[in-house]
């Protein structure tokens, strides 16, 4: 009867033995290494993304670029200042359509230092849509367009003959200058 009394003890020292050694094995290699490859696949996730975001902003590098362009025409003369904003009005002109009157562009100089704006005024006549083709074609460039005033009148019952008083202003960096 000893001997079996000392396999009972063996094998419950082995069960115990094992159980030890899985719990140490778990929480010295297992446990480590799972929150590792966790860690490891976060970040992989996030460099994926990162990659996406790099990709798309490669994608758009000519629209961007055209917008810096925009941005920093303040390194023209006043007269090619105005010269290109008017090449812009006739660009969204022909685009829509519009009968334009008359086009006033401005230089507003400012009191403080600072970027410069230059603000125009548009007076034409059109349809209902050649009006809204106009807007629409100011709004999709890339230009930093303020509208200060937008007037719509109709000159007649049918609402077919509009008149538009359009009063906006751009802003034109200096040389150098970034936008914050």
């Amino acid at each position: 009867m000893k001997t079996s009394g000392l396999n009972r003890e063996k094998v419950l020292l082995i069960i115990t033995l094992t159980v030890l050694g899985l719990l140490v094995l778990d929480r010295l290699l297992l446990s480590p290494f799972i929150t590792s490859y966790e860690a490891k696949a976060s970040q992989i996730d996030q460099l994926k993304e990162a990659l996406e975001k790099g990709e798309l902003v490669l994608s758009r590098e000519k629209v961007i670029l055209e917008h810096w362009n925009n941005l920093l025409i303040g390194s023209l003369s006043p007269e090619k200042r105005e010269n290109y904003l008017l090449s812009r009005v006739e660009s969204w002109n022909q685009k829509s359509g519009l009968e334009i009157q008359s086009v006033k562009p401005e230089h507003i100089l400012s009191k403080r230092e600072g970027p410069e704006r230059m603000a125009c005024r548009i007076f034409a006549k059109g349809e209902y849509r050649e009006i809204c083709q106009f807007l629409l074609s100011m709004r999709v460039d890339n230009l930093n367009i303020h509208v200060e005033r937008c007037d719509i009148i109709s000159k007649s019952a049918t609402g077919n003959n509009l008149n538009l008083v359009l009063h906006f202003s751009c802003l034109i960096l200096d040389k150098g200058e970034k936008p914050s």
